[in-house]
């Protein structure tokens, strides 16, 4: 047999690889965003986290637009990684990650880790769940008509 026929072709990869290959931009980049958060290459402090969430500090919080950014792009490459049919796992993903960014900067020099951040990051991953209900919603609606099929809904699926 020619060495040709050995070789896997790129059609033929397994569910596996497939899955596994799915998940290297999300993991990739959690690891980079945790680096960043956690500012390793610099000196350390002392543990601290405020946990304060009046209303000032969460307001000063939710106009945060690089958490509503970086939550919603995690949460889009959590989709890509797991598929449009199960949205509560990027939605947990994104706020589990957004929980461990506020732990990495508790001891980074230049980074202050607070509790109310962690609103901005729900706020979006709610955002981008419901998003994501309106695009299935909307993809499903057409498939039916082009079937003729009636509409299943969205919720609980």
């Amino acid at each position: 047999m020619p060495p040709s026929e050995f070789k896997e072709k790129p059609s033929e990869m397994t569910g596996f690889k497939k899955r596994f290959l799915r998940w290297i931009p999300f993991g990739v980049m959690a690891v980079i965003s945790l680096w960043v958060a956690a500012g390793l290459p610099h000196a350390r402090k002392p543990f601290s986290v405020d946990l304060s969430v009046s209303p000032e500090a969460l307001a000063l919080s939710v106009a945060k637009l690089k958490h509503h950014e970086s939550t919603a792009m995690f949460f889009a490459l959590a989709v890509l990684a797991v598929g449009v049919r199960k949205p509560w796992v990027p939605f947990w993903l994104s706020l589990a990650l957004g929980a461990a960014w506020e732990l990495a900067e508790s001891t980074a020099r230049r980074h202050t880790a607070r509790l109310a951040d962690l609103a901005p990051d729900l706020l979006a991953a709610m955002g981008c769940v419901g998003m994501l209900f309106l695009l299935r919603s909307a993809f499903d609606r057409r498939e039916a008509s082009r079937a003729n099929q009636p509409v299943e809904p969205v919720v609980g699926k």
